[in-house]
């Protein structure tokens, strides 16, 4: 990273750097110390598709198998996906068009539910919990927190959440900091959601990945 920032520092005219990362970058600069070497950089955060791109997605990936999906059907699907990603699209329609047939026998609430179940099961997902691993000394709470987040009935007050990590923290850990720490992370890399006052997963797909494999 020191390397790249000298050579994009260097004055060289008619370049333009424009650098593609994963969403984990800050989070492994921070980790190591090294934030630094993209504070010459200005962030563009690219965010889930908005209504009508993924609406449009969703049915030119339905046109070309042969409209197994009605317009009703796309819209409900797009409500339930929530985080609107061409990957969670993808997917879904994927799994949903390899037993269409059977999925046509029953209602499209029915079908969502087994297909997210479906989903939960797919090995490209399993980068969701990998990628903890890069949290080092955060990841025991960073898995304490997620396992607890995916719960359907879980408290999102502080003061509770900072409990649950004093039951593993070690005795001279400032539980306050660890939780705000964690926190953030787990934001930055889109596990989590704070609206209103409450945490959830930003995507219901990979709380039903989670859910799966280590609750259920």
């Amino acid at each position: 990273m020191n390397w790249l920032r000298n050579v994009r520092q260097k004055e060289v005219q008619n370049i333009s750097w424009i650098f593609c990362s994963s969403v984990s970058i800050n989070n492994f600069l921070s980790q190591h110390g090294i934030s630094y070497t993209i504070n010459d950089i200005s962030s563009f955060h690219l965010g889930e598709m908005n209504e009508a791109d993924a609406l449009l997605l969703l049915e030119q990936l339905n046109h070309s198998n042969r409209q197994i999906m009605d317009d009703h059907q796309i819209r409900y699907v797009l409500a339930r996906i929530q985080w609107k990603l061409p990957f969670f699209i993808q997917l879904f329609f994927k799994t949903y068009s390899i037993n269409s047939d059977e999925y046509k026998k029953i209602s499209i609430e029915e079908a969502t539910d087994l297909i997210f179940k479906d989903m939960a099961n797919e090995h490209q997902l399993y980068t969701w919990s990998e990628r903890l691993s890069g949290y080092g000394k955060d990841e025991k709470i960073a898995r304490l927190l997620l396992n607890y987040f995916c719960l359907p009935k879980h408290k999102s007050d502080r003061k509770h959440l900072e409990s649950l990590i004093a039951t593993i923290a070690l005795p001279d850990d400032d539980i306050a900091e660890r939780y705000s720490t964690v926190k953030q992370m787990l934001e930055s890399d889109g596990y989590i959601v704070q609206e209103e006052g409450k945490i959830y997963f930003r995507s219901p797909i990979i709380r039903e990945f989670w859910f799966n494999k280590y609750i259920r």
